[in-house]
Formats: structure tokens, C-alpha cells, sequence
């Protein structure tokens, strides 16, 4: 059994070389076409931040005609969501959680559920109304 575990050792320890070995082989291979696409790289990097921002604003502007109209769902590919934020006190929500041996640690999911299928239950959590925009993953460029 010892020659078999001494064996066992050197298959695992020529093992993690390669391993190490084709991990710098990758890295500086990586680094390499980074290197030669760092002009692709930043273009790509940028276009996610315009992406970003002009969904930023199209949330904006379909808020916007939400609060104008009322209409959830003001044009094609964008929507209104609307859902309930809880405000509490953290050490209010845990003493609760503890008295009612949910938890050790407040499980928010868990709280927030119970709170939003008996509010009046919890005094000292407001409910806050608040509405969200959406946008389809896909939207086809005309």
C-alpha cells in the first residue's frame, strides 16, 4: 500500500505542474492577445458603458410617461413593474425574527415575506410604494 500511496503522490504532484504550467501558458497567452486586441477590448469596455447609460435613460424617460399617463406599458419593449420596498430598523426586524426563533440572523426574504402577508403585524416597518422600468432583452434596430 505505500508504494501504491508514494506513486499516488508523484501522479498528483506531476499533475498540479501541468496544471500550473498550462495556467501561466494561459495567462500569457491571454496577455499577449490582449496586448494585440487592446483596441477591441477598450471599444468593447465603452460600449457597455453607452449601453449603461442609454438604458439609464430610457428608464428615465418611461418613468416619466408613467407618471404623465398611468400607463404601465407606454410603448413597445418597455413596461412599469411596480413593487413594495420595506423600510425597518434592522435590530427591530432581527429581535422579531429571534423572538420568533426564525433565525439567528435576520433572513431578510424570509422577514420581508411575512411582513408583506401581514403588515399590520410590524408597527415599525413602512411600506413604500415603488415602480420599476423595464426594458426586453431584445430589441430589434430599425
Amino acid at each position: 500500500m505505500t508504494i501504491e500511496l508514494e506513486a499516488q503522490i508523484q501522479v498528483v504532484a506531476r499533475a498540479r505542474r501541468l496544471a500550473v504550467d498550462s495556467a501561466l501558458q494561459g495567462k500569457e497567452g491571454y496577455a499577449r492577445w490582449a496586448d494585440d486586441n487592446r483596441d477591441l477590448l477598450a471599444q468593447v469596455e465603452a460600449d457597455k458603458v453607452e449601453v449603461l447609460a442609454q438604458e439609464a435613460k430610457l428608464r428615465e424617460l418611461t418613468l416619466a410617461v408613467f407618471r404623465e399617463t398611468g400607463n404601465k406599458k407606454p410603448a413597445e419593449y418597455v413596461g412599469i413593474r411596480e413593487g413594495t420596498e420595506l423600510q425597518y430598523i434592522k435590530d427591530e426586524a432581527l429581535a422579531w425574527a429571534v423572538e420568533h426563533k426564525l433565525a439567528l440572523a435576520l433572513d431578510k426574504a424570509a422577514f420581508e415575506k411575512t411582513v408583506k402577508a401581514t403588515p399590520s403585524a410590524f408597527p415599525f416597518v413602512q411600506m413604500i410604494p415603488t415602480v420599476t422600468a423595464t426594458i426586453a432583452t431584445e430589441i430589434p434596430v430599425r
